[in-house]
């Protein structure tokens, strides 16, 4: 299972994650929720990369469990919704604690018929990007 580590965070600096002060945290985030144009094409690339399953899938909804509690529900953009779209944009980061980078960075070749730059040293960490069709920029970290 993978642990997601930020959400919309521009430097994370993984060097030491804080462990007591979150006992302390009043909540725990649950859900990210993305509207994506082409529920399809998204569910394949998460669901390919990170090699999981969706929860709940249907014509309109893919849920996908990326960590214990956490899911990303993809939701698709539709005319008749009953809230204001929130399309999910470039600029939108996902920081995702995998425990072999390896594995997942080969997983890349299967969707691009490439392989992406190899993950690079971060300080104690090795890090690669890829990004979604949606424009959702992923860091994977180990």
């Amino acid at each position: 299972m993978h642990t997601l580590l930020g959400y919309r965070f521009d430097h994370l600096l993984l060097e030491k994650i804080p462990g007591s002060g979150i006992k302390q945290a009043q909540s725990q985030l649950l859900s990210i929720r993305l509207v994506v144009d082409n529920l399809e094409q998204e569910k394949n690339f998460f669901t390919r990369l990170l090699k999981i399953d969706p929860l709940v899938e249907n014509e309109m909804q893919v849920l996908l469990p990326i960590s214990s509690g956490i899911t990303i529900n993809l939701l698709a953009s539709t005319l008749d919704q009953k809230y204001p779209p929130v399309h999910s944009t470039p600029g939108l980061e996902l920081d995702i604690l995998v425990n072999d980078i390896q594995s997942i960075w080969k997983n890349t070749a299967e969707l691009r018929h490439s392989q992406e730059k190899p993950p690079s040293a971060v300080g104690s960490r090795r890090m690669f990007q890829i990004t979604s069709p949606a424009g959702i920029l992923l860091r994977l970290w180990q």
